[in-house]
């Protein structure tokens, strides 16, 4: 009989990967997903899994004239390169046993068995955590040079290559390095290293003279700025400062309206016309709890401490039924080692089973949600960057033969459908971001 109710499930419509490509296309998910993508380096489907391209290193010059009936004057190609980008594979599912057949039911008609709503809601699940890995995978890709990839067995480091480190700026007068090793130098409009203020230093740093000179630089260096990037908490940072302040006052007009960052910056000499995005976005970085916790437990065990790892943070605990929730904050000077992360303080409520420990950050920020960035976005001669989405065989209407680009879906069923009953849907895409040349923006660590 459950191989019967297994095979009624599978014949549905929705099963067909056909449907489910379809539902993947034209799902609305919140807010915009691919915000920071779409501006940086938007999505571009690629019908090879490896990418083969002339990089355009330096156009510089102009054509010359050209007399006619004689000989064409020739460009020297030697600054160009060829250069290949292979993409990686993204890809994983949800499973339905019979434990969640026997549970799973429509909220709104609760005598009604979920079929087909239940798939839809996986492949939006999956779907969301896809665009969310791409968008991160971009601003990792700006903001640091690269990302590194350490999940499911998997680990390697990824980095265009061809971004030099003078497009990375650092405020303040420690040094920075990315996790793939881009070092970030000292502003040259700063005198000494100990002059170079970050904006967390609210009365003696100077934010808008810091954006006046980058923008300059970034014009020295081929970028025609046109927008500047940030959260909310590096614009408070704007907002709150000394100098800024003293500027408002000191002109009645602008002290009369309710100023923020955005409308201020565009409003300075200098500065007018450049579009300021205060990116308020925020993600769910989870992991999973390995162990029971106790009431009096000052340590957490969790399967990935990766998001653990800034002192102070604010992690909530969710109960495996979700019916228990405890906020706690992580040790200030502990870091996390092994699978342990330090708490302040004790939990002060017992958790069993597969607890979730869930902690809040901004897009636009390094791994750990720690760190302030601003990035200057524009135009580059010759510049080509976007994230290639290369072919696969679970792409839109693809197979192994004939792999496709695109976000695809996947299905699977259990080959002991009578005794170990379940189905699987799931989510798959191969892609990489690309940047051949330069860049187009330049960025600045601002606080850390």
């Amino acid at each position: 009989m459950l191989g019967q109710d297994l095979a009624a499930f599978m014949s549905l419509p929705i099963f067909q990967k056909q449907t489910m490509d379809v539902i993947l296309q034209e799902l609305d998910l919140p807010g915009d997903p691919l915000k920071f993508t779409k501006a940086f380096m938007p999505l571009k489907n690629i019908d090879d899994d490896t990418l083969l391209a002339m990089v355009m290193q330096a156009i510089s010059g102009q054509t010359n004239p050209y007399e006619l009936n004689t000989a064409v004057p020739l460009v020297d190609i030697t600054g160009w390169a060829y250069r290949q980008v292979k993409g990686y594979d993204w890809r994983e599912g949800i499973r339905f046993g019979e434990k969640e057949f026997r549970l799973i039911k429509n909220p709104a008609k609760p005598q009604e068995k979920w079929g087909q709503g239940l798939v839809a809601h996986a492949l939006k699940t999956l779907d969301i955590r896809l665009h969310r890995m791409i968008e991160l995978k971009a601003i990792a890709t700006v903001l640091q040079g690269g990302y590194k990839v350490s999940a499911n067995g998997i680990a390697y480091q990824y980095t265009p290559g061809t971004v030099p480190n003078w497009f990375y700026l650092q405020l303040g007068a420690d040094d920075f390095t990315s996790w793939v090793n881009v070092a970030f130098t000292d502003p040259p409009w700063i005198a000494t290293p100990n002059n170079n203020l970050k904006w967390s230093d609210k009365t003696n740093s100077d934010p808008l003279t810091d954006i006046a000179e980058a923008i300059q630089l970034a014009r020295e260096s081929g970028v025609e700025v046109d927008s500047i990037w940030m959260t909310p908490k590096t614009a408070r940072y704007v907002e709150q400062n000394a100098k800024f302040q003293a500027y408002v006052k000191a002109n009645p007009m602008l002290a009369l309206q309710a100023i923020t960052v955005e409308s201020a910056v565009q409003m300075i000499s200098g500065l007018k016309g450049l579009n300021v995005v205060v990116d308020q976005r925020l993600y769910p970085d989870i992991a999973v709890g390995i162990a029971n916790i106790a009431t009096t437990d000052t340590t957490i065990q969790v399967d990935n401490i990766g998001p653990f790892r800034d002192g102070g943070q604010t992690i909530t605990i969710v109960s495996e039924d979700m019916g228990t929730q405890v906020r706690v904050k992580t040790h200030a000077t502990t870091d996390p080692t092994g699978n342990t992360v330090t708490l302040a303080a004790a939990v002060g409520t017992a958790f069993t089973g597969k607890w979730r420990a869930i902690v809040m950050k901004p897009y636009l920020s390094d791994e750990y949600g720690s760190r302030g960035f601003v990035v200057l976005h524009g135009t580059m001669a010759g510049q080509v960057q976007y994230f290639a989405s290369m072919p696969h065989a679970c792409g839109p209407s693809g197979d192994l033969i004939n792999p496709k680009p695109g976000i695809g879906s996947y299905r699977d069923v259990s080959p002991k459908p009578n005794s170990e009953p379940w189905l699987e849907v799931g989510v798959s895409f191969s892609g990489v971001p690309v940047i051949f040349g330069q860049g187009g923006f330049l960025v600045m660590l601002v606080d850390y």
